[in-house]
């Protein structure tokens, strides 16, 4: 089945100072404890900073200075560091550090460090101290509230309020501190009272429709025009996505997810990935489970979900777009090629240039942070159409957030934690969480963004959308085959090659996998798919080796004439079985 390509070397594209040039590495600098990297940056100043570089070299209105970063360190000069960062005005390494400390320390370890300079000797001495620990306190409790709700003692907070009322009494910090405590106190008792109460557990009601269905065997997929379809995909995926934990995201949690102990880490995540696997499991259904349509009926369903996903695609929800790219492109579909002979030439090359958007992680992501600087979609596809539609948005005014395509960050994240480790030279690696933390602060500004939409969920499309039957890899393969079946050749081959397997509740051969995956584990969807470099296996989903011996197989139908380098697989072969 379809996979994500990606280069395992991309890096995250970091926003440009307009004042600096880009740094040059020229080397390291140790002290006790602590490792600097120094580089070397081109800074612009006086009145015409605002020129291009060049014309301020020229004026002799540029310098270039050593900048010195964090590289790694101690758990205490990291701590230490905090501090000479924040009367430095490095709001870099603070905002960091209080995102990404979670992982090598807890928050009694940081809290402990940083007040032990909280003393009154201290602050006589050096009155600059109390105001930049307050202001680091600040920060901590504004932006990572979450920090500090240890229930039930909260005793983080509590400590925070002591040593503040002793030392800087009467102080905005204090009545902060004070009014986060009686707010999470409250939110206990609220949870506390709640316990019990199944009126309490439910979902909120979504909008009210006059579409009225509850499964998929009882609507015409072709009564919700495609543009209704995207907009409630949307208005889903954009909730999810808007309630994901960050943290969780990182590999070092989201990759010790499938572990007895660990079943219940990430559920924002975890929601997100499901959420794809839904949509993927509604195109398969719609596709392949009427086995009484004609080719040219299915034909339309293939063609009504390539629309949705060109909606999708001006909407910005990459998440969407990204099953039903996955689904579509899919061998179980993509070999059915009497109804691929129905579909119109030029929608399937502007739908497999959208196929194309996933394929290398640094090129789909300068394509998303270049998203989420717009009101609505870039006209990245040579269509007249979209580009008319696009114009259309525009002076209609149309706001639209954007929704990423969370499998090939989880995997970049997953990537960056076991490509580098956790300790350098006896230290905590710190630049390994500063990589990461580039990638969750790009999440942190698309799950902002999403509060553009404005779409509803409607009750009664929820309550569809959960009632598809979610299809295994086999039973996928079974119905596409009963749609148009294997040529005896095709079989011989297959059986010969050890590409085929007789399950125990059939008498009908299937792909031959080393075990039968789950009906959720689509490798579309998984957020751990590598890509051919890594794991052996092509973009389809076949390892290296099933796909060599498959072009010698007899020929089959292939699916459609796909633009570019994008060519259907050979058809006898079935799907590897790759960990989701």
């Amino acid at each position: 089945m379809g996979r994500c390509s990606s280069k395992l070397e991309a890096v995250q594209p970091k926003p440009i100072n307009q004042n600096t040039n880009s740094g040059q590495v020229i080397g390291e600098e140790v002290e006790d404890g602590i490792i600097y990297t120094i580089s070397e940056s081109e800074v612009r100043f006086g009145p015409n900073k605002g020129k291009p570089l060049w014309f301020n070299r020229k004026s002799g209105l540029s310098e270039t200075r050593k900048v010195r970063t964090v590289k790694a360190g101690t758990l205490e000069k990291l701590v230490e560091h905090l501090v000479h960062a924040s009367k430095a005005n490095d709001s870099a390494y603070v905002t960091t550090f209080l995102w990404m400390y979670r992982p090598f320390a807890t928050t009694k370890q940081v809290l402990d460090l940083l007040l032990n300079n909280l003393n009154a000797e201290n602050l006589n001495d050096n009155p600059d101290l109390k105001n930049t620990i307050s202001f680091i306190l600040g920060v901590w409790l504004d932006q990572h509230s979450e920090d500090f709700r240890d229930a039930p003692g909260y005793e983080c907070l509590k400590q925070i309020i002591r040593c503040v009322q002793q030392s800087i009494p009467g102080s905005d910090l204090e009545s902060r501190a004070c009014n986060l405590l009686t707010q999470v106190q409250q939110e206990q008792n609220k949870e506390l009272a709640q316990e019990g109460d199944p009126s309490t557990c439910n979902p909120p009601i979504a909008k009210e429709s006059s579409l009225l269905y509850t499964t998929i065997e009882e609507v015409d997929l072709f009564s919700i025009p495609p543009k209704k379809m995207a907009e409630q995909l949307t208005a889903l995926d954009a909730d999810i996505f808007q309630k994901v934990v960050l943290y969780d995201c990182l590999g070092c949690v989201f990759s010790k997810k499938d572990t007895q102990k660990n079943k219940h880490v990430a559920p924002t995540v975890r929601a997100v990935v499901d959420q794809c696997h839904h949509v993927y499991d509604l195109v398969m259904s719609t596709c392949l489970k009427d086995l009484s349509m004609t080719a040219q009926e299915r034909a339309k369903v293939i063609e009504y979900w390539m629309d949705v996903a060109i909606e999708c695609r001006d909407m910005k929800n990459f998440s969407s777009l990204r099953a039903i790219c996955g689904a579509v492109d899919c061998t179980p579909i993509l070999r059915l090629k009497k109804s691929w002979e129905g579909i119109p030439t030029k929608k399937v090359k502007m739908f497999y240039e959208f196929v194309e958007l996933f394929k290398v992680f640094e090129e789909y992501e300068a394509l998303l942070l270049k998203e989420s600087t717009t009101k609505c979609a870039t006209a990245d596809v040579n269509n007249k159409k979209a580009k008319k539609r696009l114009k259309k948005q525009k002076k209609k005014g149309v706001v639209y957030g954007t929704i990423p395509y969370m499998g090939l960050h989880l995997w970049y994240l997953t990537f960056l934690d076991t490509r580098n480790k956790n300790i350098k030279r006896g230290l905590i690696n710190f630049q390994k969480r500063q990589e990461e933390f580039e990638v969750l602060a790009t999440l942190k500004l698309l799950q902002a963004s999403c509060n553009n939409y404005r779409f509803t969920i409607e009750e009664s499309f929820l309550n569809w959308f959960h009632s598809v039957e979610r299809l295994s890899c086999d039973e996928t393969y079974l119905l596409s085959w009963d749609i148009e079946p294997l040529s005896n050749s095709a079989r011989e081959k297959m059986g010969r090659q050890g590409l085929l397997r007789k399950p125990s509740n059939s008498s009908e051969p299937i792909p031959a996998t080393t075990s039968q995956p789950k009906s959720t584990d689509h490798p579309e969807c998984s957020p751990q798919v590598s890509d051919t470099t890594n794991s052996g296996t092509t973009l389809s989903g076949y390892s290296k080796a099933e796909m060599k011996e498959a072009q010698a197989a007899p020929s089959e139908p292939e699916g459609p004439s796909i633009p570019k380098t994008q060519a259907a697989p050979s058809e006898p072969e079935g799907p590897s079985n790759p960990e989701a």
